[in-house]
């Protein structure tokens, strides 16, 4: 009974070492793991706090401005500019530069206008009068022409007269042509309607006259 009682006690005994050993060995795990994730942590905040941030225009340019206040930009080389200014390097003499020759001055053609044709002055045409040949046959008084007749016109012109008769003859009335010859003026055609008696009755006839043919008449003694 004392054996399996000791042998009980090593079986717990060994149970309770390999706990203590996976719980350790966890321990040890994560404390790696947790010391690897510090310093990963670590080095990426110290890259974030190194890298200045960017800066605009304006921040560098202030940033510049103390700087060469300061005196921090580098001297110039002074013997540098000594030697270039005590021995200048000799320029080649600049040639002018050549111009171009100015184009030849166009002279523009004369032209020459000819004068103007002297004015001629023409005599205006005159207008040729025809007379027509007096072959017109005009009607010749009645035998009994009355003491007072009616006279729608006189010419001298024989053609005119027949025209005179022919306009009172449309009319319906019955013209004719008595010719009297004037001293100092010629001949001339009467044309004349009607053979009255009396003053009164020739002058009524001469405003039916007037009224049909639209002409002007008079009252004329017949002889």
């Amino acid at each position: 009974m004392r054996d399996e009682h000791r042998f009980r006690e090593k079986i717990e005994l060994s149970l309770e070492n390999r706990h203590v050993r996976a719980i350790a060995f966890a321990a040890v795990l994560f404390l790696g793991a947790a010391f690897a994730l510090g310093v990963f942590v670590g080095k990426r905040l110290a890259s974030r706090a190194a890298a200045p941030a960017p800066m605009n225009d304006l921040e560098a340019l202030d940033a510049r401005t103390p700087a060469a206040r300061a005196g921090t930009l580098p001297p110039p080389d002074t013997a540098r500019v000594r030697d270039s200014v005590a021995s200048p390097v000799p320029l080649p003499p600049a040639e002018p530069a050549a111009l171009p020759a100015p184009p030849p001055a166009r002279t523009a053609p004369v032209r020459t206008i000819p004068a103007p044709p002297p004015t001629t002055s023409v005599a205006p045409a005159r207008t040729a009068q025809v007379t027509a040949p007096q072959t017109a046959i005009l009607p010749a008084p009645p035998p009994d022409v009355g003491k007072f007749t009616v006279q729608v016109g006189a010419t001298q012109d024989k053609m005119e007269a027949h025209q005179m008769v022919s306009l009172a003859s449309k009319g319906g009335l019955r013209p004719y042509v008595a010719e009297a010859r004037l001293a100092g003026r010629g001949l001339w055609y009467r044309v004349r309607v009607g053979a009255f008696a009396d003053r009164a009755a020739a002058d009524q006839f001469r405003r039916d006259v007037q009224r049909e043919l639209r002409m002007p008449a008079v009252v004329m003694p017949s002889r």
